[in-house]
């Protein structure tokens, strides 16, 4: 009996402190080769190319297209940052080029560009950083981390994001159909393409060219190392690929905080507690076995703004958004998680659902910045990295979702991977 009673208390303590160090990860201040931010004061994180805010970050290397980082700290006052950059493999490892093989100019350089917050009640600094630009060239296509850090020690990271940089040097015939898998016909997407390389000299097309596939800019849905179903002459094609299939999903939840007076979409009731605003959204509802709806959506995006104000950046403020999600009973495999651009694809303890046994419902109370939201719920299983947005959301054909394609070209006498084609192409718009 004490033996069983010892055995107890251990796998107690095995599955407590797995838990723990679990949770502690997301405070370790290690580089990590994706979207990621490291501080909790750090708000509205957002990459884009320069004149188009709900863009991907891409830059054409040839063109003079920059990108704009912008975020937010709460805090009234100034902080010492910087930044870099650094060129990563297809697969987002560090390549092994040199800074000065693929930066002209300065290799690291300071975020000089910020504004306080005016006439909001949750004081912040507003940042933002353009690049390239004369002092910082990109030379070389491939995959980037942009790296922001603290008081120039690149071990106190700030934050992360992903980007790329391409050469025109393929085009891209694609297009998104239904599933060519009778059992998935209903509820899955398949991505098509033929890519023509007649600029590029290719010995061995099966290993020289490297196809990625990525739904609506989330990294996790990532797809890659598959091989093409047929060469022909310069073109390398890629049809009916098991690989090449992705769920539907539903479109996105959204709803709308540009107003501090009036409900906008999916808000019941607006109250203004001392310091914050609070925004009361409508409950959701499961939709896994509803049909599919057209809904406009921004494919999981946000975009920052708030109404009568001149300068949306740094005159939005902060309020706090209740979600709430109706199930009869907890999930006990896993946990509910806000995801999308607004948690930026992490599943830290402050995105993840609280199951109230009165409601019988899972809530989540978020601090964001007054604009206009996409999100789903996801199902994040014990011990899995990847998240199911079906459990929840349901997944259908009919539903819109953009495609990024990006052909990666890595020769025999290759030192990197090469960008050597993208595109986007849309499920609906073709």
């Amino acid at each position: 009996m004490k033996l069983l009673i010892l055995f107890v208390i251990i796998i107690n303590s095995i599955i407590s402190f797995s838990q723990e160090e679990n949770d502690d990860y997301f405070n370790e201040n290690h580089l990590r080769y994706e979207d990621y931010i490291y501080k909790d004061s750090i708000k509205a994180v957002v990459l884009h190319r320069e004149g188009w805010e709900l863009s991907y970050p891409a830059l054409n290397i040839n063109s003079n297209e920059r990108l704009v980082l912008s975020f937010d700290e709460i805090s009234n006052d100034t902080k010492d940052y910087y930044f870099k950059l650094i060129h990563c493999t297809y697969d987002w490892k560090p390549s092994d080029l040199m800074l000065m093989e693929y930066i002209n100019g300065v290799t690291e350089d300071h975020i000089s560009d910020y504004k306080f917050s005016f006439n909001t009640v949750v004081d912040y600094t507003h940042y933002e950083l353009r690049f390239p630009s004369e002092d910082m060239q990109i030379t070389k296509s491939g995959n980037y981390i942009l790296l922001v850090y603290e008081d120039g020690d690149m071990e106190n990271i700030v934050l992360t994001k992903r980007f790329f940089v391409y050469e025109p040097l393929t085009s891209i015939n694609a297009r998104v159909e239904r599933s060519s898998n009778l059992n998935l016909i209903k509820s899955h997407q398949e991505v098509n393409f033929i890519v023509n390389t007649n600029q590029l000299q290719i010995n061995d097309p099966y290993s020289e060219i490297k196809p990625v596939i990525i739904q609506n800019g989330f990294w996790n849905t990532r797809v890659a190392d598959f091989q093409p179903n047929m060469v022909k002459d310069h073109e390398v094609i890629y049809n009916f690929n098991e690989k090449c299939l992705f769920t539907g999903g539903s479109e996105f939840r959204h709803f709308d905080s540009k107003d501090l007076k009036y409900q906008n979409q999916q808000v019941r009731e607006i109250i203004f507690e001392p310091p914050f605003y609070h925004f009361k959204l409508y409950d959701d509802e499961e939709r896994r076995f509803k049909i599919y709806n057209n809904d406009d959506d921004i494919n999981g995006k946000f975009l920052i703004k708030a109404n009568y104000r001149t300068n949306s950046s740094i005159e939005a403020d902060y309020v706090h958004a209740y979600f709430t999600l109706p199930v009869d009973a907890p999930i006990t495999n896993g946990n509910i998680y806000i995801y999308g651009y607004l948690t930026n694809e992490q599943f830290k303890k402050e995105y993840r659902m609280t199951y109230n046994y009165k409601l019988k419902a899972y809530q989540l109370r978020l601090m964001l910045k007054q604009g206009y939201y996409n999100y789903e719920y996801v199902l994040l299983k014990d011990g899995e990295t990847k998240a199911d947005a079906t459990y929840i959301e349901g997944s259908h054909y009919e539903t819109e979702n953009d495609y990024l394609i990006l052909i990666y070209y890595h020769g025999f006498t290759s030192d990197y991977d090469r960008l050597v084609g993208y595109t986007v192409v849309n499920s609906v718009n073709r």
